[in-house]
């Protein structure tokens, strides 16, 4: 990406990449630099993605704690962006947690605040909201606001899942609710929190996502490798970055259910463990799996190049096994990519790029 003629378009995939390259290096500095000469030179593919561009600089200035020049990229994303302020819920808590950092917490926390009612609404919301107030090292006042929003959302049901057109009352959401209970049971654990009824309601979502795994009425993400170890707990190959390398050098094919880059294949894997622990899946473990074992393996087998499911029969074989780690890693511990990079600031990043 380094080096790219100035008259190149760039596209929301190679902005992807960029991000991903950022937060390989050990220098990020001439990423972001040429990141924001293609803002300024207008050689974004679509101009829409600019607000997207501006919050990327503005992460990886974050990360690099240039706190002044992350803070003014994102006011420059917010202040052009397309979209309505209640659809700008991310940038704007990335403005608020930067805010924090700078130690002008009254208006962080002012923005954060006027975020709140999202938490109700929103799944993703429910999901960056929490990562924000953690990282503004708030973690039990995101309890509260989790638990607050919950109780809401949970009125909703309780009142027939209606919508009060006087009042603009929203509908009661199941996807909201889900996020809610998940991002707030796992909280409270980090939190060490003694079990209370919302928990029980969370414990028994989980219990309902189960059986309906069971009866075979949620769709599986589309990834080969993925296996039930024992109806509660699964399991999913992703293959390291020199396996990922080799095995789709040796067998092209295999990139339409890997990703066709690394990078894609981090994102794809980390999409579906996020979509198992929405529907209820307690237990998610990632193993490594190995390129020169899973050819072997299919050779045996005396398959063609088409036969794709075969990667399957190898992850089960795998999931046989037992090990593996588990998924999700603490925030700031390293991601489990092999990144080297904590997960807060690599694949869980990665996962909320559109």
């Amino acid at each position: 990406m380094l080096g790219m003629p100035s008259t190149n378009l760039v596209s929301e995939d190679e902005l992807d990449a960029m991000g991903a390259e950022a937060l390989r290096a050990d220098d990020p500095q001439p990423i972001l630099a040429e990141l924001l000469d293609i803002i300024e030179q207008g050689r974004l593919a679509d101009p829409a993605s600019e607000g997207y561009a501006l919050e990327l600089a503005a992460e990886i200035s974050q990360w690099q704690g240039d706190l002044d020049t992350a803070l003014e990229l994102t006011e420059r994303a917010l202040a052009g962006a397309q979209q309505p302020a209640e659809q700008q819920g991310y940038p704007r808590a990335l403005r608020a947690e930067i805010l924090v950092q700078l130690g002008r917490e009254v208006e962080g926390m002012s923005e954060l605040d006027a975020l709140r009612p999202l938490l109700a609404t929103d799944p993703s919301a429910v999901d960056y909201l929490r990562d924000t107030l953690e990282a503004c090292d708030r973690a039990e006042l995101a309890e509260q606001w989790l638990t607050e929003a919950m109780r809401v959302v949970l009125a909703r049901f309780q009142d027939g899942d209606r919508t009060d057109a006087e009042d603009g009352e929203a509908s009661a959401d199941p996807a909201v609710l889900v996020a809610l209970a998940r991002q707030r049971h796992d909280l409270r654990r980090e939190l060490d929190l003694e079990p209370d009824e919302l928990d029980e309601v969370a414990e028994e979502l989980a219990d309902e996502s189960e059986d309906a795994e069971d009866t075979g009425d949620v769709d599986e993400p589309e990834l080969y490798g993925l296996d039930s170890l024992d109806g509660d707990e699964f399991t999913l190959v992703y293959w390291p970055r020199q396996e990922f390398d080799q095995l789709t050098k040796e067998w092209p094919e295999l990139a339409t259910v890997t990703g066709p880059s690394w990078d894609d294949h981090r994102m794809w894997t980390e999409r579906a463990l996020a979509a198992y622990a929405e529907q209820g899946v307690r237990h998610l473990h990632l193993v490594a799996g190995s390129a020169a074992d899973v050819l072997a393996f299919v050779a045996e087998r005396d398959a063609g190049d088409d036969d794709l499911e075969l990667v399957d029969e190898y992850g089960e074989l795998l999931a046989d096994q037992g090990g593996g780690t588990r998924w999700p890693p603490e925030r700031e511990d390293d991601c489990w990519c092999g990144s080297a990079t904590r997960y807060e600031s690599c694949c869980l990043l990665r996962s909320r790029v559109e």
